[in-house]
Formats: structure tokens, C-alpha cells, sequence
């Protein structure tokens, strides 16, 4: 993409990704250079006809637009965003860096993606950075273990800080979902979902349980209000799991009718659905049709 003044010339750069790659696209691309604000600023996603079905592959190949990440992916350009993008890190080291302390990526926005196969972590969030993530799903389906946790936060402040909602992790080995560092002021981590198979990491490590509620833990790291500790994989009956990963949920889960409404700040999940009525934990929004018998003997939705 080419560099420039977006801000100055009132646009928004856009980089649209189109599933020509069912086997993925080998890339590692460092995004910065361009002026940018939340007005104005770069956007790389699929359209969602190229988009991923919340599932990772069918048949052996990627549901939508997928890059097999080589080395780090950084993100140093001010309120970027980055959505519907399935992102293999290989098992090779390599992770998504959004921000950099002094090196730009302020605000950037990470959603409705899924990131898989990290070694240490999937996604780091840059010092002060006040990144927001999203409606993602976290996966690695191999006993890996990991002390970083698939999100691993940089400091913040009450200024810049943080916002973290509606995710969903489940993790074949021993890896925790998030770790907080316990350097920071003030965070905002709310609806999020995680599974780990088994280990001695927590889901989530080292936050400060008031600015963390409502999130849901198959351990006892969920901390602060509403939220739900120790829960199987019966109670949170995702699609599939271990088998070709799918975290969507399904009736019964425990996860759904929990959540709490961000409506103020998003309404769709992961797949573009929209969220009606009491919201769900994690990335995914369950859809059940309600039908009542009306007192003339029609059936409505």
C-alpha cells in the first residue's frame, strides 16, 4: 500500500483481500508511514464475501481469506483496522503487533478475525496504545504451551488503555487466553470466553478485577462481577471442538443470554450477525428463532 497524508486528503485507504490463496498467503506485512486518524485512516479486511464462516477450514481449505504469517505482523499506523482475516501464525514465533510506544499505532482496531497456531502469543498490544480487539476467535489446536497468553497487554493508563470484548479462546495445550502484566491503569475486558485444556496457566492472568467483568473462564481466573469460572466443555458446547475448530456455541451453552450489552460501542459478532436481546460471552452470537402460538392458533416469530 502506498504511504501518504490520509488526514490532509480526507481519505481512508483501503486494502481489500480476496480469497485467491485457498491454502493461504504467505506474507508478514509492516503497516506504517501514513498519517492517520479516526476519521481518516487505513482498513484492511475481507469483504465479506471473501470472509471466513467463523470456521477455519472446510475440506482442507480456508473458509475465506487466510495469510500464513512468516514473521511478525506490525501495525504501526494510527486507527487502523483490521477485520475478517484468518491469521495461521505457523507455530513459528511470529505474532501480530498492534502499536508500538513512540513508534505509532495508536487506537488500532482488531475484529471479527481468527488468529491460530501462535508459539508465545498471538497478539500483543502495544505499550499505551489503547487498542481495541473485538468479536475474534483465539485457537491453537496443538498442546502448545504458553506464558504470554493469546492477548498479552502492554501497559496503559486511565488515558490510553485497552478495550477488550467479546472474544472467544479455546486452546488444545496449556495457554492463557490474556495476560494483563498487572502494569496497567484501568482496562476494559468484558464478554470474553476461554477453554484451556489443561496446565497450570490461568485464562486470564494478572488484571485488576475492577475494570474486568463479565467474561467466562474453564478455570478460576474470570474475576469480577458476572462472570462464570470453571466451566466444561458441556457447559460451553462450542460447535467442535478439537476436531476442525469452530467456537461458535450452541443452544444450552452456558455462555449464551450472559453477556453484557455493548451496544453503545458495537452491534454485530464475528460473522456479521446482529446481536438482539440479551447478548452472548464470547465472539459469536447465538440465533435461535422463538416461536409463540398466538391465541387465534397462528404461529409467530
Amino acid at each position: 500500500m502506498r504511504q501518504g497524508d490520509l488526514v490532509c486528503a480526507k481519505k481512508i485507504a483501503v486494502a481489500e483481500c480476496y480469497n485467491d490463496w485457498p491454502d493461504g498467503l504467505s506474507d508478514s506485512p509492516v503497516i506504517g508511514g501514513w498519517k492517520s486518524s479516526r476519521d481518516f485512516y487505513v482498513r484492511i479486511y475481507a469483504p465479506k464475501s471473501e470472509r471466513h464462516t467463523a470456521k477455519v477450514k472446510e475440506a482442507g481449505k480456508y473458509t475465506g481469506f487466510a495469510v500464513n504469517v512468516r514473521d511478525d505482523i506490525s501495525v504501526n499506523a494510527d486507527c487502523t483496522v483490521i477485520e475478517g482475516i484468518i491469521f495461521n501464525l505457523m507455530d513459528n514465533g511470529s505474532q501480530i503487533i498492534l502499536g508500538k510506544w513512540n513508534g505509532g499505532g495508536r487506537y488500532c482496531v482488531f475484529r471479527n478475525n481468527i488468529a491460530l497456531n501462535g508459539r508465545y502469543r498471538h497478539l500483543f498490544l502495544g505499550d499505551y496504545q489503547a487498542a481495541s480487539v473485538y468479536n475474534n476467535f483465539f485457537i491453537n489446536d496443538t498442546a502448545r504451551s504458553g506464558d504470554y497468553g493469546a492477548i498479552d497487554c502492554g501497559p496503559s493508563n486511565a488515558r490510553f488503555f485497552h478495550r477488550i470484548y467479546s472474544n472467544s479462546f479455546w486452546f488444545a495445550g496449556d495457554f492463557k487466553g490474556m495476560d494483563g502484566h498487572g502494569t496497567h491503569e484501568h482496562l476494559e475486558i468484558v464478554n470474553n470466553l476461554c477453554y484451556k485444556k489443561s496446565g497450570r496457566n490461568p485464562c486470564f492472568a494478572r488484571f485488576d478485577s475492577a475494570y474486568f467483568y463479565n467474561n467466562l473462564s474453564s478455570d478460576s481466573s474470570a474475576l469480577g462481577s458476572s462472570s462464570q469460572r470453571n466451566k466444561t466443555l458441556e457447559d460451553i458446547q462450542f460447535a467442535s471442538v478439537p476436531k476442525d475448530p469452530d467456537l461458535r456455541i450452541l443452544p444450552g451453552s452456558c455462555a449464551a443470554d450472559a453477556g453484557k450489552d455493548l451496544s453503545s460501542l458495537f452491534t454485530a459478532d464475528i460473522g456479521g450477525q446482529e446481536r438482539k436481546g440479551i447478548w452472548d460471552i464470547g465472539a459469536h452470537e447465538l440465533s435461535v428463532i422463538r416461536m409463540q402460538v398466538t391465541d387465534d392458533g397462528k404461529i409467530q416469530q
